[in-house]
Order: structure tokens, then C-alpha cells, then sequence
């Protein structure tokens, strides 16, 4: 019996002799430019063709593995940057839910939004609420709480997005649509227009923003929603303007990439006349609570700031007065914080907490949003 002799693509060194005696072989695999592998192993006799056989295979499956993972690296990667761009104009959508909950409520509101981005920058779309609430004025003796569900405005709404030098700006101005029956939906019975901006300015992981609006009274806000007026449980009717400031910080921990944390001031400036249209009192309902810390909205479904003698009384909450004028029952003003995470893509969820300092309330919220963009273009046609 003789040692394997030299065969093409290895190298052979029989043993100290080349004796009978197992012996040490060297095989090494050289594929120009690419690898080189060098394998030290125990040489063994030979007896017969299968084991030439089993060699052949072994060295066969080995080179193929190193000619086929750097092609085949370079063909995924080929591929993954072949793949098209979605493109910037199309069937847009999503479904977001949104969940408040304070010490003596808790709303929810889940909205289905469809949409077509006309061009890269402008975009319009539609949507419908449903709003749940739950609250302590229940109209049953066997239970200490009451959940309600109404449907919401459905609304309409145009937004645009651009950059200018390094600011990237959005704005959108959204139309809510009025109903007649106050027991069916939660409405102020007018047509409610609001315009909100969005500016930032991205420094590395910071990203300071400013945002800033008017509307005819407070709108539910499904495009960009802040942790102030997310679920709330009330809506007004007058001249409110908005402004809040505050910065995210882009998390680039290895355990808590794609999420990102914020902070925030806000303020609520109303002028003019104003009323406050609760989701937590039904109207003509008796039971509701005291309206402390100007908390309006606990006190009666619809209230007003209204002149009796020299003093202006809020209608509906007996023994409160309004001495800051007749626009002060919507105002408001506070700070937020909240955690982003968006590493889940098409589903976004935001963690948030919110001091409103006017009426002395410590509210939490949870934000999902699920982007149905490409399910939706899959199912509608797009030219």
C-alpha cells in the first residue's frame, strides 16, 4: 500500500520516508485573488478508488464553497441595490390608535386614513374616527365606571413637505366635516379647520423642531399627533392658536437603534369666545364631576364662559368663576416627554407623558401607528 500520490489542486507530502506509516498531507486550495486555504491533516493509506472518490467530493464541495460565497455575496448585493425606490407618488395610508389615560379617564381612538401623494411633496387624504371613552359617571349601580363609544368628525386634510438649505418643514391643513347629532358622534356641530407647522433642524443625533398652528378650535390630529393632544377628552369651539418647542435625541445604542427620545413646551393661546365639548359627559347627563382645577370639561358636556353682573361665570359649573377673561377655558400650557421607536417598520409606537400645568393633570399615553402603504398600492391600481 502506497501514500496518495499528487493530484491537481493539492499538494501531497507523504511521511518521514515515505514509509507505509500514516504520514502528514498539506492541502492548499488557491483561488487567485479570492482565497486561499491551507488544510494540515493526518495522512492515511489509500486502499482503494473510494477513497480517492470521497477525497475528490471533499475537495469539490469546498472549492465550490469558496468560488460561490464571494459571488454570491456580490449577487445579493447586486440585487438588494437593484431594488426600486418606492415610488414618491401613489396610494398612501395607515391605521393609528391612540390611547390617554389620566387619573379619572381614558380614551381611545383608533383612525383608518387613506390617501394619494401627488407629487414628492404634496400629499392629500381622508379619514374616519371611532372614539371610546371611559369614565367614573356611570349611568349603572353594578358598576363604578362607564365606557362609551361614538364615532368621530370625519376629516379631510392636505399636507406638504420640503426642505429649505438644512430646515425640513411640513405643513398640514386639515377640514373636519360637521354632523348633526351630538348622541351619535363627537362634534362641535361646525366645520373645524386647523393649520399645523412642523420645522426642524437636524444636528447629528439632535433634532430641535418648533411647531406651530391656528385653527377654529381644537381638531383631532392623526398627521405628526403630539402627546398633548392625543386622546383628549374634550374638543373646543374658538380661536386657538398653538406653539410648541422641544428637541428629539437619536438613540445609537447597539440594543436601542431605531428609537429615539423627546421632550417638549407647549402652549394653548385661545382668543375670542370659546366653548368646551366633553367626550367624558353626555348631554343632559346629571352625573359629572366638580370641575376643579379648571378641569371645565369633567363638569358638563358642552360650557361656556358666559357675564352674569360684573362677574363671568362658567355656564354649567355652579360656584366656578372665570376671572382670567372670557377666552381663558380653553387655554392650556405644559411639557411633554416621550420614547419613539420606529425599528419595527410599518408598525411606530410612541411612549409619552404629559404635565399639563393649567389644569394640573398628569396624563400617559400610547401611540401605534401601522404605515399601510404598500398593502394598500398592492390591492388599488396606481398609473
Amino acid at each position: 500500500m502506497v501514500p496518495c500520490r499528487h493530484r491537481q489542486g493539492c499538494t501531497v507530502g507523504s511521511g518521514v520516508g515515505g514509509s507505509e506509516r500514516a504520514g502528514t498531507v498539506i492541502l492548499a486550495l488557491r483561488v487567485p485573488g479570492r482565497l486561499n486555504l491551507t488544510m494540515d491533516h493526518q495522512l492515511i493509506p489509500c486502499p482503494s478508488t473510494g477513497a480517492h472518490r470521497k477525497l475528490g467530493l471533499a475537495l469539490a464541495v469546498t472549492l465550490f464553497l469558496a468560488l460561490w460565497t464571494p459571488f454570491g455575496a456580490k449577487a445579493q448585493t447586486a440585487a438588494a441595490s437593484a431594488t426600486p425606490a418606492p415610488s414618491p407618488t401613489g396610494w398612501t395610508g395607515f391605521v393609528q390608535t391612540q390611547y390617554g389615560a389620566a387619573s379619572f379617564w381614558n380614551v381611545i381612538t383608533a383612525d383608518v386614513d387613506l390617501g394619494y401623494s401627488l407629487t414628492d411633496h404634496l400629499t392629500v387624504d381622508a379619514g374616519l374616527p371611532v372614539i371610546w371613552t371611559r369614565n367614573s359617571y356611570s349611568p349603572v349601580i353594578n358598576h363604578d365606571y362607564y365606557w362609551s363609544t361614538l364615532l368621530g368628525e370625519p376629516y379631510i386634510d392636505a399636507r406638504y413637505s420640503s426642505t429649505y438649505k438644512e430646515l425640513h418643514y411640513t405643513s398640514v391643513l386639515t377640514g373636519t366635516i360637521p354632523t348633526t347629532s351630538q348622541n351619535k358622534t363627537y362634534t362641535t356641530g361646525r366645520v373645524g379647520v386647523d393649520l399645523f407647522n412642523h420645522v426642524e433642524d437636524p444636528m447629528g443625533s439632535w433634532t430641535p423642531f418648533l411647531n406651530f398652528g391656528a385653527s377654529n378650535g381644537s381638531v383631532n390630529q392623526f398627521i405628526m399627533p403630539r402627546p398633548f393632544n392625543t386622546a383628549r377628552p374634550y374638543q373646543t369651539l374658538g380661536l386657538l392658536g398653538d406653539v410648541e418647542a422641544g428637541a428629539d435625541y437619536k438613540l445609537n445604542m447597539k440594543h436601542a437603534r431605531g428609537a429615539k427620545i423627546g421632550a417638549s413646551y407647549y402652549v394653548l393661546v385661545p382668543g375670542g369666545p370659546q366653548k368646551i365639548y366633553s367626550r367624558l359627559v353626555f348631554p343632559y347627563s346629571v352625573l359629572a364631576g366638580d370641575g376643579r382645577h379648571l378641569r371645565y370639561y369633567d363638569s358638563n358636556f358642552e360650557s361656556t364662559i358666559g357675564k352674569y353682573g360684573s362677574s363671568l361665570i362658567v355656564s354649567g359649573v355652579y360656584g366656578v368663576s372665570a376671572r382670567k377673561g372670557v377666552s381663558s377655558i380653553s387655554r392650556d400650557n405644559g411639557y411633554s416627554m416621550w420614547l419613539d421607536i420606529t425599528r419595527w417598520h410599518p408598525l411606530d409606537v410612541q411612549f409619552a407623558y404629559t404635565r399639563s400645568v393649567h389644569y394640573a393633570l398628569d396624563v400617559y399615553t400610547v401611540t401605534l401607528n401601522f404605515d399601510a402603504q404598500n398593502i394598500i398600492r398592492s390591492m388599488l391600481p396606481h398609473h
